[in-house]
């Protein structure tokens, strides 16, 4: 399980808010409550396309359709 309170709490670069901490596909996402930004780490960009593009796959295996 991944857990969003063992990282440090970051800064937002755009308006300089204490982001908060976030967990979407098993990954930590920092998330701006005042701009809506979302900062991901190196390689969790990959990570995230990843593992979304493997639950379509999922997906249309099993027969369940989706609009995109």
């Amino acid at each position: 399980m991944v857990e969003a309170s063992q990282e440090a709490l970051r800064i937002c670069p755009s308006d300089g808010t204490s982001m908060k901490k976030e967990v979407a596909h098993m990954l930590v996402i920092d998330r701006c409550p005042q701009c809506s930004g979302a900062w991901l780490d190196g390689g969790e960009l990959e990570r995230l396309k990843n593992g979304v593009e493997n639950d379509a796959l999922v997906l249309m295996a099993r027969g369940v359709s989706f609009g995109i």
